[in-house]
């Protein structure tokens, strides 16, 4: 868990991982908005070439990044996490980083759309159940 830990630390300095119910909700705040912000960033770049499906979700996709899932919150804040759970976790987010660094350098609609689709999986997968479990 180090290795992924000081990876998301090293792009986002404040990020406080999993070992508490504040630290739970920050840690998820900051990856979403890093996320979003390159999101935000590549649709300025390629959104007049998104058909309509690509649109859809890549709205959808901000949207989430946006706005906190209600459900992961309540789960995040009853639940006792274990150190594989929390590990599990920041690996999560080690991903989003690497995806987040991966749509920045996206060099065409096609490797975005892709992207999209990687950052939608891992965040179902972030939010699995089986995930929080501990």
């Amino acid at each position: 868990m180090s290795d992924d830990l000081d990876y998301v630390r090293q792009r986002i300095p404040t990020y406080r991982g999993y070992v508490d119910e504040p630290s739970r909700h920050d840690s998820d705040k900051r990856v979403r908005a890093i996320v979003g912000e390159a999101l935000s960033d590549a649709q300025v770049r390629f959104g007049a070439s998104f058909d309509a499906a690509t649109s859809a979700a890549f709205d959808e996709l901000l949207m989430q990044c946006m706005f906190t899932d209600q459900t992961i919150v309540r789960r995040l804040e009853h639940a006792k996490l274990d150190e594989p759970a929390i590990g599990a976790l920041v690996a999560s987010d080690r991903v989003l980083v690497e995806l987040e660094e991966d749509v920045m350098n996206a060099s065409s609609v096609e490797e975005l759309k892709s992207l999209i689709a990687a950052i939608h999986e891992q965040f179902a997968l972030r939010h699995a159940p089986t995930q929080l479990a501990g």
